[in-house]
């Protein structure tokens, strides 16, 4: 309502979302014959609700206000697949010599740096049980998200996930905690895991798809945009200008992924004149989408826009692709051979150049091709072509597989590693 009105002037109260009326108050008045409202006025209070039986664990009773969320004291226990993870309790999957290793912040980043990324899962689930919400706590949370997602653990991501709503609820401000944080205002959650939030939909069909992703992603450069259009000091400024072109590069990689090639190529042309400091390589990937969509005249006019600044791999690299546009395979093979020797660990030019020669008919040669290049990188895309082409030449090659199992299990840390690429 308006600071003041005249007689018989009536006003309505409205909450805002979280809060309620007082019980017993009206949520309207009027102005009376003494120039004043009826008492007594409205009040708004937050909401509270009910604390539902927690199996396995007790509520806080300090829990039961508008979003807040309650959570039994038993996180599940990752086990390398997302199968019934949402059941309580479980017993930990920590090798016995992960259960001598006691419970902190140091120990945690010694599991991460040294890519023990389940055993790191496991731990923070100890860690995050009793936790109450607070700066470090979703610290950690962003951690535990990045690792599932890492580990493709995603149905057991979006369960948690889901108890942080939008990301939006009350106890994830700063306001919430004027004794921890006088004075600060904002949210206490930080951009990595926005990001993962927006993106997650990509591999959780139940929760929208691309479409899902999309709409999580868009509402996130909305409110950059609106930060923006707000007035922000320069350093701020450019941080949120950061993640909106990370965001936005998020998306194009989201559309092209799927298909959608042209609003991608679309965004890109975006992105590269709000950000001239990414023409090269945001050129780079415009120029390999319209060679995927066979326009070669507009592939050819961009690359020749930035070819002087281009190295001597990534030139290689767009010849390749567009010879494969244009079904000269023998070519493009030898430009993606010239491309590896430059750089022995590029993946994408391995892959392309054994891709060249399987289309050329030559089996045996791609083979070798890739057994090479899993020499120096156990890519699992890499795996997935290499283990392809073993069935194609072979119904007895369960064995080769077995080989390159022990390699990764003797190379790598396993634990992240996604074995379902060798199809065993």
């Amino acid at each position: 309502p308006s600071d003041s009105g005249d007689y018989d002037t009536t006003y309505t109260v409205s909450c805002q979302t979280g809060y309620e009326l007082v019980d017993d108050v009206s949520e309207s008045g009027a102005c009376g014959t003494d120039g004043e409202f009826a008492d007594p006025a409205p009040e708004c209070i937050i909401m509270t609700c009910t604390v539902p039986e927690i199996v396995y664990g007790t509520a806080d009773p300090r829990k039961q206000w508008y979003q807040r969320r309650v959570r039994a004291p038993n996180l599940p226990v990752a086990a390398g697949d997302s199968e019934g993870l949402a059941e309580a309790p479980r017993q930990s999957v920590f090798s016995p010599s992960m259960q001598s290793i006691s419970l902190s912040e140091s120990n945690l980043r010694h599991l991460v740096k040294e890519g023990r990324l389940l055993s790191a899962v496991n731990m923070l689930t100890e860690l995050l049980n009793t936790a109450e919400m607070n700066l470090k706590t979703i610290r950690l949370w962003t951690l535990r998200f990045a690792l599932l997602v890492k580990l493709k653990l995603y149905s057991t991501a979006e369960v948690e996930m889901a108890m942080f709503g939008n990301l939006d609820n009350c106890d994830l401000f700063y306001e919430y905690y004027p004794g921890e944080h006088p004075g600060k205002r904002g949210s206490i959650v930080p951009w990595s895991l926005r990001l993962l939030w927006s993106i997650l939909p990509l591999h959780c069909p139940t929760i929208g798809g691309l479409y899902g992703a999309l709409d999580r992603m868009y509402g996130l450069v909305y409110h950059l945009d609106q930060a923006l259009l707000a007035g922000l000091p320069y350093v701020q400024e450019q941080r949120v200008i950061k993640y909106k072109t990370s965001l936005l590069v998020q998306v194009a990689g989201a559309l092209a992924g799927s298909g959608s090639i042209q609003p991608a190529i679309k965004l890109l042309k975006q992105i590269k004149q709000s950000q001239p400091e990414l023409s090269v390589p945001v050129s780079n990937a415009m120029i390999r989408l319209y060679y995927q969509v066979g326009n070669i005249y507009k592939g050819q006019c961009l690359l020749a826009e930035i070819q002087d600044k281009l190295t001597e791999e990534e030139w290689e690299m767009n010849a390749g692709f567009k010879l494969i546009a244009l079904g000269e395979y023998s070519e493009a093979y030898q430009h993606f051979a010239r491309a590896v020797n430059l750089n022995p660990g590029n993946t994408v030019a391995s892959i392309n150049g054994a891709v060249c020669l399987l289309y050329l008919g030559r089996l045996g040669d791609s083979i070798i091709q890739f057994e090479g290049a899993v020499k120096t990188s156990l890519h699992p895309m890499l795996l997935f072509n290499l283990v392809s082409l073993y069935e194609l030449k072979t119904v007895a090659s369960t064995s080769k597989k077995y080989n390159l199992l022990d390699t990764i299990t003797s190379k790598t840390d396993w634990e992240a590693f996604p074995f379902e690429c060798l199809r065993l």
